[in-house]
């Protein structure tokens, strides 16, 4: 597998890895959950150095893609899903004449 593949395969890792916690993941935990992942003849090789070093770049990059996230507060990474893009559950129109009533004492 050359260098570009191998880099891809590392982001495809991560997000399974941060798939499962929900509320994130340490860079310690993704290392670990990703060792898992990742094939054992890579892992055999010399190749797992190059996955190794791709960790943080991959979480950087997708972090930039707007795919995770960095909580630094809390140390941890997290899937970003459509839910946590909502900033404010939405609000109902109010019909012509209600609001009249809002103000009335």
């Amino acid at each position: 597998m050359d260098s570009k593949q191998l880099s891809a395969q590392t982001d495809t890792w991560i997000l399974a890895c941060l798939a499962t916690g929900p509320a994130g993941m340490t860079l310690r935990e993704i290392r670990e959950r990703l060792w898992a992942q990742i094939p054992a003849d890579i892992r055999s090789s010399w190749e797992v150095l190059l996955v190794g070093d791709q960790v943080s770049r991959s979480l950087h990059q997708l972090a930039h893609e707007g795919l995770v996230r960095h909580d630094k507060y809390a140390m941890r990474w997290q899937l970003v899903t459509r839910d946590q893009d909502v900033t404010a559950p939405p609000t109902r129109a109010v019909p012509d004449g209600e609001q009249d009533q809002l103000f009335d004492i």
